[in-house]
């Protein structure tokens, strides 16, 4: 159900009773063993008191979405479990929910006000039944009343067969005997509730009680029959029909109650065991208890006795010389340790000069290859150079004997 639903608002009423945080569980509806955690943390659990109705409700709201919209009817019983942990079954929407609360306190404080609620329910629905007529919430005997309403021309519409609603109920139920008891007293209520008409039941149980007339009845009218034989026809087949989905459902009961009485024997036998067990416990820990006062009273004798003091002092000097020497070892040690720290430290910076003096070396070793490389080249450029000024002082004497020659030519030919 949407929390914004407008029909959830008018069922929910203006604000609430009462307000308390817990966690919501739903027991599982295949194993009706285990829970199954509504919400993943803490919600907000409510009272309210919806005044179209005249009913109390119990709502908690999960974000948008409605997780517990649970009536409060005058045979519900709101159990506590343990300390912090409280459950009720609903017949209405064939569940059972579980809280679990912070503290014990806010746990009595929820119980007080479903009983509260309860209380009112009760006193309400007292004064809505009519003081004459059966008050039996037998199936057969509202189906009397019904059919004694139509033949005195009372106009009211036909009651469902309960049977169907029931048995629904009754395979949903919870393996508590208790729980068994209480949905069975709440189906009878609801019986006598839609007999009387006097206390409203919510739109949807309203919806599903219409259909069923519907289905049950499709040629009866909600005007007085005319053929009052053919009608308590009718009526004594129907009532047939009920008298025997009634013995259907007892034996239904029947089976479940024995298998109840089998669990019941069970969990029995499993408390005894452990009863017996916690009888053993009490008997070790007493047997500790007083081991242990005879180990007290024998180390007060020791150290009551003198040569046991003497010894006691004695063990008391040398342990005091231990707890100074190792107030002094751990001086010395700390001492160490800041030296190994400080050493570690230089190491670190000395490597790192190392891995640096190593890239200068490298980078010198480079240039010296260069300039090696470059005193080869001038070395052989300048063993050319001899060569050529060699050559060239040969092509000038050379040139100087042309020349002495070229002038002698001359004073040869005039001669």
């Amino acid at each position: 159900m949407d929390a914004e639903d407008p029909a959830f608002k008018i069922n929910v009423g203006e604000s609430p009773v009462y307000s308390c945080k817990a966690h919501v569980f739903q027991i599982d509806p295949n194993t009706k063993k285990s829970w199954i955690p509504c919400s993943k943390q803490a919600v907000t659990v409510s009272f309210y008191y919806d005044k179209t109705k005249e009913t109390h409700r119990i709502i908690s709201v999960d974000g948008s979405k409605a997780i517990i919209n649970s009536t409060i009817f005058p045979n519900m019983n709101f159990t506590k479990t343990s300390q912090k942990f409280g459950q009720w079954s609903d017949p209405k929407v064939n569940s059972v929910f579980g809280l679990g609360f912070p503290t014990e306190a806010e746990l009595n404080k929820f119980a007080e006000m479903f009983k509260e609620a309860r209380s009112s329910s009760t006193s309400l629905a007292n004064t809505s039944r009519p003081s004459s007529g059966s008050s039996s919430p037998q199936t057969t005997g509202t189906s009397t009343q019904n059919n004694l309403a139509t033949v005195s021309g009372v106009r009211d519409s036909p009651t469902p067969q309960q049977g169907t609603q029931t048995s629904s109920v009754r395979s949903g139920s919870s393996t508590s005997s208790i729980e068994f008891e209480k949905q069975r007293s709440v189906d009878a209520d609801s019986n006598h509730e839609s007999a009387s008409r006097k206390i409203s039941l919510p739109p949807s149980f309203k919806l599903t009680l219409d259909k069923d007339e519907s289905r049950e009845s499709p040629g009866i009218s909600h005007k007085p029959v005319g053929n009052t034989e053919a009608h308590l026809k009718y009526e004594n087949d129907r009532l047939k029909m009920a008298l025997a989905q009634s013995s259907t459902n007892a034996k239904k009961w029947e089976t479940e109650l024995q298998t109840l009485k089998n669990n019941n024997a069970r969990l029995t036998a499993a408390l005894q065991e452990s009863t017996a067990n916690v009888e053993e416990w009490k008997k070790q820990l007493n047997a500790y208890k007083e081991e242990s006062i005879r180990l007290r009273k024998k180390v007060q004798e020791s150290e009551s006795s003198n040569l046991n003091a003497d010894v006691f002092n004695n063990v008391q000097q040398e342990k005091m010389a231990l707890e100074g020497r190792i107030i002094h070892l751990e001086s010395v040690n700390k001492e160490k340790e800041e030296e190994v720290t400080a050493l570690k430290h230089t190491n670190n910076e000395l490597k790192n000069q190392v891995k640096v003096c190593r890239g200068e070396n490298e980078e010198l070793q480079q240039k010296v290859k260069e300039l090696e490389d470059k005193l080869r080249e001038s070395s052989i450029n300048a063993s050319k150079a001899d060569e050529l000024t060699s050559l060239h002082q040969a092509i000038q004497a050379k040139l100087n004997e042309l020349n002495t020659l070229n002038q002698r030519i001359p004073s040869i030919v005039q001669n």
